[in-house]
């Protein structure tokens, strides 16, 4: 405790004084970026059509005919002109997005302006529509870790610090899994990123004369819509978030005394430009501000209509899902960051107001999430926004406890593990690729955490090739007793789903033969093989020290209907 004491009572170690980073994490965190990047975008073209993306085709298809971003069975659910809650959940920021990349890969078409007859935007479910969404997703987190790549720079003082706040991003198996072709939520954490790196140039910029330049004005405005517009029109409950963040900024600002009207004005330009952007994206939603604001949060705390799974929820995942090394240094930068916040909240309130905002992506959304119990479900997947904030946290803890230690001996020790705390996980990413989604630490997999694999159904894609034009499949998720027989309605090529894309690219046509006495079954891997079927392949990965399944093709008999 008294070392930890003196980091944060010795000025010279505030944020911006830290000395630069040692040039062997540097070259790791580097690595780890490189790495990184290379995986997503390899596992962009690898990874299947996962779960929800055919459902955020639909979504788009809809958005397109009559403006709402909802699938057809939640707007049956109203009357004709009335909004269902789910119209609140989910926003088209992202899947317009990638219908843009789809519409310069002439994978999809666009609306002819000049047409006559004004027809509906084409979205496609073919293959490489797919494919070049998960690029999109995949370009998108770029901005992410060049935002958490500048954020470190400015809270620390040096760019090498900021090498190592993206190497320690590119080293969270989640973010980079999910960066691959999560439409969902790593957009959300791009936005949430870009926003606070934003905020935090537009104080940093004020340090110096006390005042912004009307040029400074305008392009700090400008900086925020980007970042506003995907995170909150891609989830519009995440509206809370940039109300905190600017509340926060200006309250520590007024408190510092440093609060002037060039940066109120500032803020609220940036907001109101970014409102008329969310206004564009979706207007039937936006339009109406009251409406949004209120359902919006309900309608995505409760979604989908199920039991929440308790308030420990969020504290048992994260002791799952981060790597144990980083985990501490994000514990111990926190609380570094805390402390230096609150000491120099009237003497450098801008550095305070900096610390502030990133330690608000960090946790404020997933603090109230615990208070209001919300509906949350596989792992921290919905919480992805938090973790670049929660990189440059550790990227904090890195920093300061190199400040700690006394020794020349006892530097090199720390950044070898601070090296080892990134290369780790990144090995193990390498062995799940491109599955790193399903990453959980030593301790978790020693103690029989459960960890969830291919939630995503990604893996389905490899049986593609293994399953005749003639025989039936159907995909199973959930867990059956005794037997299961084979449905044609069921059927994973008829129905719009995971595989469905594949199939069609390969076999063009499927005919099942009616006289068969057996058919396939692929299933996640948490589900027990029924009593008549017997696994003929698996997709495997090796995470840690163990085999893990992610999921099973099994040969399965019946008896056909007459």
């Amino acid at each position: 405790m008294g070392a930890y004491a003196d980091v944060v009572e010795r000025s010279d170690l505030f944020p911006g004084r830290f000395k630069p980073a040692p040039l062997p994490l540097v070259v790791a965190a580097a690595v780890a970026i490189i790495a990184g990047i290379v995986m997503v975008f390899a596992g962009a073209a690898k990874s299947g059509v996962t779960t929800d993306e055919p459902l955020h085709v639909k979504r788009l298809q809809a958005f397109f005919t009559d403006g709402l971003y909802v699938l057809n069975a939640e707007r049956a659910t109203t009357g004709p002109n009335e909004l269902p809650d789910s119209a609140y959940v989910y926003g088209p920021a992202t899947a317009r997005t990638m219908h843009w990349f789809n519409v310069l890969a002439a994978n999809e078409a666009a609306l002819d302006d000049e047409a006559e007859v004004q027809q509906p935007e084409v979205v496609s479910s073919r293959v490489k529509a797919f494919i070049v969404r998960h690029f999109a997703i995949a370009t998108l987190s770029l901005f992410a870790t060049l935002a958490v790549f500048g954020l470190g720079w400015l809270l620390l003082g040096s760019w090498r610090w900021g090498v190592v706040a993206a190497g320690v991003l590119a080293a969270l198996p989640a973010w980079t899994g999910s960066a691959m072709f999560n439409m969902k939520d790593s957009p959300v954490g791009t936005g949430y990123t870009v926003m606070t790196f934003g905020l935090v140039a537009t104080v940093m910029a004020t340090r110096a004369r006390g005042r912004l330049e009307l040029l400074e004005c305008c392009l700090a405005a400008v900086a925020m819509v980007p970042g506003i517009a995907l995170m909150v029109g891609t989830r519009p409950g995440m509206w809370p978030a940039v109300l905190v963040a600017v509340i926060a900024l200006c309250v520590i600002m007024a408190i510092g005394g440093a609060l002037h009207w060039q940066l109120v004005a500032t803020l609220m330009a940036g907001l109101a430009m970014s409102y008329a952007a969310l206004w564009q994206i979706y207007p039937r939603v936006f339009s109406h501000p009251i409406t949004m604001l209120r359902k919006s949060v309900s309608a995505s705390t409760e979604f989908p209509h199920s039991l929440p799974p308790g308030r420990g929820y969020i504290f048992q995942n994260t002791l799952i899902e981060w790597p144990i090394f980083l985990l501490l240094f994000m514990v111990f930068g926190t609380a570094v960051a805390a402390a230096l916040c609150w000491k120099y909240l009237t003497t450098d309130p801008h550095h305070s107001a900096a610390l502030a905002l990133v330690g608000a992506q960090a946790f404020v959304m997933p603090l109230a999430a615990v208070v209001m119990n919300a509906n949350l479900y596989h792992g921290l997947r919905q919480l992805l926004f938090a973790f670049p904030g929660q990189a440059v946290l550790a990227t904090v803890g890195i920093a300061a406890a190199l400040s700690m230690v006394p020794t020349l001996r006892g530097r090199r020790l720390l950044i070898g593990i601070a090296i080892a705390a990134m290369a780790l996980p990144m090995v193990v990413q390498a062995r799940l690729f491109p599955y790193q989604y399903a990453y959980g630490n030593v301790a978790a997999e020693l103690s029989g955490a459960f960890i969830g694999n291919d939630y995503f159904r990604s893996s389905f894609r490899e049986y593609v090739d293994e399953v005749p034009t003639t025989v039936g499949t159907r995909c199973l998720t959930q867990p059956v007793e005794g037997r299961i027989n084979y449905r044609p309605d069921k059927d994973c090529r008829n129905v719009f789903g995971s595989l469905k894309p594949f199939w069609l690219e390969r076999w063009k046509h499927a005919r099942y033969d009616p006289k068969a006495r057996h058919f396939y079954l692929i299933s996640r891997f948490q589900v027990e093989v029924p009593e008549n079927c017997r696994v003929i392949r698996e997709v495997t990965r090796h995470r840690n020290f163990k085999r893990v399944v992610m999921s099973r093709l099994s040969d399965c008999t019946y008896e056909p209907p007459a």
